[in-house]
């Protein structure tokens, strides 16, 4: 064999093993995304694997219980088959009923998902407050 045929085949193989080794890192790193309904009806399925569920806060679910700074509330999709969520951490500050939501974890049991991660869905919009008003009616209130 000459220099330049050894030169492609030890390329060839390189990068073969480049694009092996990032492929087996990619498919390790990824966590799909489910529906509520989805991990209910089939919840043995992700009692081992980490996964995202993604859904609406229902009304009334949410019990936050700050002594334990544990969150308990319930997602749903479709208003008809709720996933029960226990999140032990900081309450987001976003965090409230009707609000959009991703969690991260996995299923504790038939009906309990434990979450590692909560994601509050948001718009972009920002909108600023009138601050000159506010400013007026608080050097009114020291000049007094």
């Amino acid at each position: 064999m000459n220099k330049k045929l050894k030169m492609i085949i030890g390329g060839l193989i390189i990068l073969i093993t480049i694009i092996t080794l990032f492929a087996t890192i990619s498919s390790q790193n990824i966590t799909y995304y489910y529906r509520p309904g989805e991990v209910i009806q089939s919840p043995e399925n992700f009692n081992t694997r980490k996964i995202r569920v993604m859904g609406l806060v229902q009304s009334g679910s949410v019990d936050w219980k700050p002594e334990k700074t544990e969150l308990n509330f319930r997602i749903s999709d479709d208003g008809r088959s709720y996933l029960n969520i226990v999140y032990v951490g900081a309450k987001p500050d976003m965090f409230r009923e009707k609000q959009g939501i991703i969690v991260e974890g996995t299923m504790a049991s038939d009906t309990d998902f434990v979450a590692t991660t909560l994601l509050i869905k948001h718009n972009e919009e920002y909108k600023v407050n009138n601050h000159k008003k506010d400013k007026e009616d608080y050097y009114e209130t020291v000049i007094e």
